[in-house]
């Protein structure tokens, strides 16, 4: 049977379900994991930062970064690797909530995961724990992401070099998308936490009935 032949709350259940087993247990990784991805980058941003001549001061310094931005990279799979919590490119098909709601469920609770519509008392346990799901991902996630900004920031920064006055107006440039997709975290951030307050509000009731 299709998510469509089910009732409609026997597939907001069994929605919940899984984003609860996710929750608590992290996705299962198939293949290589975004850590490992991230921690693979950032040594392909150390090679290209090694410093090649005498020509430049700023190559060590770049070098340096690098390096560092390696050791972010890789200490955060490992850390992430031990504790289970590696992020996979996807999910497994039958992990993923979405994969057992209607195509009109998945257009509610999306919209109501981006808080464009309001969170319904059927729909709050899958919505919360979505986006607690979604908030631990992301917690997790940022020490890499951090250390391949680095890493991209060293190897961009010396690549640019023997351009001369070009490559100061690189890093500024660098560090502008760093700020920006920082901007857009908190943002993000925002959201995912009026949302979760809107859905609390809805289980303040279930917490005071007797």
């Amino acid at each position: 049977m299709t998510a469509d032949e089910f009732p409609p709350e026997d597939n907001l259940a069994l929605a919940h379900r899984r984003a609860e087993r996710v929750l608590e247990h992290g996705t299962t990784v198939v293949g290589l994991s975004l850590q490992a991805a991230l921690a693979g980058m950032s040594v392909m941003w150390l090679l290209l930062a090694v410093p090649s001549s005498r020509d430049h001061p700023f190559q060590i310094w770049f070098f340096a970064i690098a390096a560092v931005g390696l050791v972010v990279t890789v200490t955060s799979w490992l850390v992430a690797r031990r504790r289970g919590l590696l992020q996979p490119f996807g999910g497994t098909d039958l992990e993923h909530p979405f994969r057992v709601l209607n195509k009109t469920q998945q257009k509610d609770i999306g919209m109501q995961l981006r808080g464009r519509k309001a969170v319904t008392p059927e729909s709050a346990p899958l919505v919360r724990a979505m986006l607690l799901g979604q908030q631990r991902a992301t917690r997790v996630i940022l020490p890499s992401m951090a250390g391949m900004a680095l890493g991209l920031l060293a190897g961009g920064g010396k690549s640019a070099l023997p351009f001369g006055v070009v490559w100061p107006w690189l890093l500024v440039l660098e560090v502008a998308a760093v700020v920006f997709l920082t901007v857009l975290l908190v943002l993000e951030a925002r959201r995912r936490n009026r949302v979760l307050a809107a859905v609390e509000d809805l289980r303040i009731p279930d917490r005071t009935t007797t």
